[in-house]
């Protein structure tokens, strides 16, 4: 069982768990190849967007507005 805060891509999907414990599935926009040679499995943020790389090597992203607003406004979320 996943614990607080952790995070981790199955397949297309960006999974994490809130300070709750509920597990949380988003599947980000398909943008193609990884801008700077990133590798399957990592993730990062930057200009409040989740950014990550899928199983399959795709590139994705999530924007706010993608992310359920329980979840996106929780002070230590994975946006906050």
């Amino acid at each position: 069982m996943a614990n607080a805060g952790e995070a981790w891509i199955n397949g297309t999907y960006l999974h994490f768990v809130d300070g709750a414990g509920t597990e949380w599935r988003y599947e980000g926009t398909d943008q193609g190849a990884p801008p700077s040679g990133e590798t399957p499995g990592e993730i990062w943020l930057g200009n409040d967007i989740v950014h990550y790389v899928d199983d399959g090597g795709t590139y994705r992203q999530m924007g706010s507005d993608q992310i359920d607003a329980s979840t996106a406004e929780t002070r230590g979320s994975i946006l906050d």
